[in-house]
C-alpha cells in the first residue's frame, strides 16, 4: 500500500527552501525523481518500441503502423507458425479467441483488427467448421511485417546486449541479456501481466523483450497513477504523468517536450494548460529567451513529485519480494545501465548552469548515486587527460 503522509519526503522543507533561496532540498528531491527504476523501465521500453517502429517504417517501408498492432501481429504470426510446423489440424484464430489470447476486450481487439485489415496486413477468411464464422489470417504483407519485426527485435536486443556486456558483467553478451530477460519474465509472470500463450517460460530468447518490456512499463505507469491518486491527486491522468516526467529542475518547454513525446505542440499545450489549471505547473520565461515559455512545478507540483517517489518505492518493494533482493538489484542495475548508456536521461530539461554544488565531495556523491562502479572506472580514465 501507499505510505502514509508521515513517510513522505519532507515537503515543508522543500517548499521552505524555495522561499529562502536554499534549493538543496529541492535538488535532492528532483534527483530522486529524475533517476529511479520507474523512469528507467518506462524510458527503455519506449526506446525499444520506437527503435523497432523506426526500423519497420523508415528502413523496411511499412506504413500506418501503431505500437498497439504488435501484440496482434505477433499472436497471428505465432499461430501461423504452429499451423505450418506442427502438421496437425489447427485453425486460425477467431476474433474472440484472439482477444482471449491477448487478454483484451473483444471491442479493442476488433478495432485493431479493422485497422490492420484496412492496411492489408490482416484478412478475414471463412471458418471451414462454420461458414458463418470468420477466421483471422496474416496476408503476405502481414507475414513480411512479422518477419521484419523479429529481425528488428533481434537487432535492438543485440545492441542492448553489447551495452550490458560492457557495463554490467564481464561475461558473455548472451548471458547478460538472457539474465535480464529471465528477471523481466519472472516479474511479468509473478504479476500475471500477460496471457501464458504470449511467453514461454522455458524458452528465453530476445523476442520476449517485445512482450516483457511494454508489459512491465505499463504496470509501472498504472500503479504510479493508482498510488498517486490514492495520495490525493485524483485529477492526474497517465497523459499528465508522461508530461510531468519531462519537467526538469529549471522547467520544461512545450516545443522540447512535444518533440520527445512525438506529439504536436498543440496537443502538448492542452496537457500543460490542464496541469496549470489543476495547480501543478506555473509559467515562467526562459533566461536565454523571453519568447520561450517554461512550465515549472508549483508547491502542489513538488508535493506530487514527493508522492510519486514514495509510490515508486512501494512498487519496488513489491517487485523485490517477487524477484528476490539480489536479483532485483541486478535488474535495477541492468535497467539503469541501459538508461544512461542509451542517453535517455537527455530527455530531462536541465539548466546550462550547475544545478548542484560542484565541490569534489558533492560531485563524488552524485557520481556514486547515478553510476555503476564500472562506469566510475571509465569516468576516471576519461579524466586522466595527458598534460
Amino acid at each position: 500500500m501507499f505510505s502514509t503522509n508521515s513517510d513522505h519526503v519532507d515537503i515543508e522543507a522543500v517548499i521552505a527552501s524555495l522561499n529562502t533561496g536554499d534549493s538543496s532540498a529541492v535538488k535532492s528531491l528532483w534527483l530522486s525523481y529524475s533517476n529511479n527504476m520507474a523512469r528507467h523501465i518506462i524510458a527503455v521500453s519506449r526506446h525499444f518500441q520506437f527503435s523497432l517502429m523506426n526500423m519497420l517504417t523508415e528502413e523496411a517501408g511499412f506504413s500506418g503502423l501503431r505500437l498497439s498492432f504488435e501484440p496482434v501481429i505477433a499472436a497471428l504470426a505465432r499461430r501461423h507458425a504452429s499451423i505450418v510446423q506442427n502438421g496437425v489440424e489447427l485453425f486460425d484464430f477467431r476474433p474472440s479467441e484472439l482477444a482471449n489470447q491477448l487478454g483484451i476486450s473483444k471491442q479493442v481487439c476488433n478495432q485493431t483488427i479493422n485497422q490492420l485489415e484496412a492496411l492489408a496486413y490482416v484478412q478475414r477468411i471463412a471458418d471451414p467448421r462454420d461458414g458463418r464464422a470468420r477466421l483471422l489470417r496474416l496476408t503476405d504483407r502481414g507475414l513480411s511485417l512479422a518477419s521484419e519485426g523479429r529481425n528488428g527485435i533481434y537487432r535492438v536486443a543485440t545492441h542492448y546486449a553489447e551495452l550490458l556486456n560492457g557495463k554490467v558483467l564481464a561475461t558473455s553478451q548472451e548471458n547478460n541479456l538472457n539474465e535480464l530477460i529471465k528477471q523481466l519474465n519472472t516479474l511479468v509472470d509473478g504479476l500475471d501481466l500477460v496471457a501464458p500463450s504470449q511467453v514461454k517460460p522455458h524458452a528465453i530468447d530476445e523476442q520476449l523483450l517485445g512482450v516483457l518490456l511494454p508489459a512491465l512499463s505499463h504496470y509501472f505507469s498504472q500503479q504510479l497513477l493508482t498510488l498517486t491518486q490514492q495520495a490525493g491527486h485524483t485529477a492526474i491522468t497517465v497523459a499528465h504523468g508522461q508530461v510531468l516526467a519531462l519537467i526538469g529542475l529549471d522547467g520544461g518547454a512545450i516545443q522540447v517536450m512535444a518533440s520527445i513525446q512525438n506529439i504536436s505542440k498543440q496537443a502538448m499545450s492542452v496537457i500543460t494548460n490542464d496541469l496549470e489549471k489543476l495547480g501543478y505547473l506555473s509559467r515562467s520565461e526562459a533566461r536565454q529567451s523571453t519568447k520561450t515559455v517554461l512550465f515549472n512545478f508549483t508547491d502542489l507540483g513538488w508535493q506530487l513529485m514527493a508522492d510519486s517517489i514514495s509510490a515508486i518505492s512501494s512498487i519496488e518493494n513489491e517487485l523485490s519480494k517477487i524477484l528476490g533482493v539480489k536479483s532485483f538489484a541486478q535488474l535495477q542495475l541492468a535497467l539503469r545501465t541501459l538508461y544512461f548508456s542509451l542517453k535517455l536521461d537527455s530527455e530531462l530539461i536541465t539548466s546550462t548552469e550547475p544545478t548542484v554544488s560542484t565541490t569534489p565531495e558533492d560531485l563524488a556523491k552524485i557520481v556514486k548515486r547515478h553510476f555503476t562502479s564500472i562506469q566510475v572506472d571509465e569516468l576516471i580514465r576519461f579524466l586522466k587527460i595527458e598534460q
